[in-house]
């Protein structure tokens, strides 16, 4: 059987689709990460080795440097952010409920939203669904407006259009014209020694996962 993470219980009403689906597809999808504390770079690296074990592949974008954005909680350490391109067949609440696990395992903690935290991730597409529910909205509602989600974005899907017409690497341009400044620190393919699908063996499923799956 394939590894699981499940996160925080969360309450999926009933029109929201994928939440209880009749049958599995598998579908593209795109989270964002992000890390501002700790070891940055290694809270991302982390993300992506508990990530690969539990979908069919993963390909991670290179990872960039940027400000924090957002509401003026006082002055807070700079982002390193990735994209990760996922295939997929959970149903886009159960990709929810799996990158919740992750950010906790990875410590994040619910009253974190808006103060200096040591992982984000945002589910920003899942195939051409839209949906807004109450823990989760596709596309996510504020990432065409993110340089640090449309550069690496851009890495991983050059043709993706957003809702403008723009394509993707136009519309990141735009917004560092604008003064949304972002730096490429590192190249694709930085995770070290993960292997690219799902395996029975959980050849990358870290200890502290395998064992939380197990009860111990």
């Amino acid at each position: 059987m394939p590894p699981t993470l499940v996160g925080p219980k969360r309450t999926a009403p009933s029109d929201c689709p994928g939440s209880a689906p009749a049958r599995r597809r598998v579908a593209t999808a795109f989270l964002g990460l992000g890390s501002n504390l700790g070891d940055r770079l290694r809270n991302l690296e982390l993300t992506v080795e508990r990530l690969r074990p539990i979908v069919l592949s993963a390909h991670v974008s290179p990872i960039y440097e940027t400000a924090y954005i957002g509401l003026d909680h006082g002055p807070q350490p700079s982002f390193l952010n990735a994209v990760v391109r996922v295939a997929t067949d959970l149903s886009p609440i159960e990709l929810l409920s799996v990158t919740s696990g992750i950010e906790a395992l990875g410590g994040k903690l619910p009253t974190d939203r808006w103060r200096p935290r040591t992982l984000d991730i945002d589910v920003l597409l899942y195939g051409d669904v839209t949906m807004d529910c109450n823990d989760l909205t596709l596309p996510h509602p504020r990432m065409w407006d993110r340089a640090f989600v449309l550069f690496p974005l851009r890495d991983l899907a050059p043709g993706l259009t957003t809702p403008s017409g723009l394509l993707v690497g136009e519309a990141a341009a735009a917004l560092e014209r604008s003064g949304q400044q972002v730096r490429r620190i590192r190249d694709a393919n930085w995770p070290p020694g993960c292997i690219e699908s799902r395996s029975p063996l959980m050849m990358c499923t870290p200890l502290e996962v395998r064992n939380a799956q197990h009860g111990r």
